[in-house]
């Protein structure tokens, strides 16, 4: 599934058509992962005789995947389509898109309701499928804008949490118009999203609580201080530049202290913290942010080589 499936996806970058309509390119994702998951159940020995015969040749087609019901009596049956939807909101993006609607129709149908993609983390799928490529592209080509509108349009607009990697200004776009209603949101990596998309979806979703900004470069202070003073909710945010490697064609430039006084000017009622690697912080930054952030809990630093010794033991940071 990895190569194909990632393949249809990223190829709507730059908002080129790629002609594979939605319906289709579930149903691809769908033989795929079942094929697989058939072979990993099977016995390996028994898989190398099938080969030498020809029997295992490729994936079946999407017609050809039975939906089996089992007509005996379900310990489930008596609960209704809107609680397995909340049951289903527990499990794993792949397993919502991929398991759930070839049990049986009556999960088929729960899994469609919006309620079933009200919490989702695209994270370890993206990072499991992109992970072949990841080192044969730069960062900013990878797009998953498209599998970020599939799951806002799954859920009609009632997306709470979202966790996402290799995303544009266009998915933030979306974000802000469909969801106003987001607590959770996690955009890592998201080399090409830029401020005015950042600042749009600050005004527009006013709601977030934790808010993750890690390696995003493009994203700057003025970012930082829309969401913090549009989002008063705001109590945990994260802000990791550990993959700054990764953009040598275009390296980031050093902000740290800048990002430091818009945390400590906008986000006063921050209580979770994390500047890991924000390679440019200084004293002056972490200084002003402990004197502006009385309700810290959590602060890691870890990785910001500018910060003084006697800037830790002045606040009593652990070493």
């Amino acid at each position: 599934m990895s190569s194909k499936f990632f393949e249809s996806l990223s190829s709507s970058a730059g908002g080129e058509d790629t002609g594979v309509g939605e319906d289709e390119f579930l149903a691809r994702s769908l033989a795929s992962t079942v094929w697989s998951v058939e072979l990993r159940t099977q016995n390996p020995a028994s898989l190398q005789v099938q080969s030498r015969r020809g029997e295992v040749v490729a994936p079946p087609q999407w017609h050809s995947v039975a939906m089996k019901e089992d007509r005996e009596e379900r310990p489930w049956a008596d609960l209704n389509a809107e609680v397995l939807a909340e049951i289903f909101d527990l499990l794993s993006f792949e397993e919502r898109l991929t398991v759930l609607p070839l049990v049986c129709k009556d999960w088929r149908e729960a899994s469609l309701y919006p309620a079933s993609w009200r919490n989702v983390d695209l994270k370890p799928w993206i990072t499991r499928e992109v992970g072949p490529v990841r080192f044969r592209a730069s960062a900013r080509e990878l797009n998953m804008d498209r599998l970020v509108r599939f799951v806002v349009d799954r859920s009609c607009g009632n997306l709470r949490q979202l966790h996402t990697r290799f995303c544009t200004g266009e998915a933030l776009d979306y974000l802000a118009e469909k969801c106003p209603q987001l607590t959770v949101l996690s955009l890592c990596d998201c080399g090409m999203v830029q401020d005015e998309s950042a600042v749009r979806l600050a005004e527009r979703c006013k709601k977030i609580e934790e808010l993750d900004l890690s390696d995003c470069y493009e994203v700057s202070s003025k970012s930082i201080a829309a969401f913090g003073s549009k989002c008063p909710q705001l109590r945990h945010f994260t802000r990791r530049m550990v993959n700054w490697n990764m953009y040598k064609e275009s390296p980031p430039r050093p902000r740290g202290d800048m990002d430091a006084f818009a945390i400590a000017k906008s986000m006063a009622s921050l209580k979770h913290l994390d500047l890991t690697s924000m390679f440019s912080l200084t004293d002056a930054g972490l200084i002003r942010i402990a004197n502006s952030c009385k309700d810290l809990e959590t602060l890691d630093i870890s990785g910001c080589f500018k910060v003084s010794l006697a800037a830790r033991d002045l606040l009593e940071i652990p070493q």
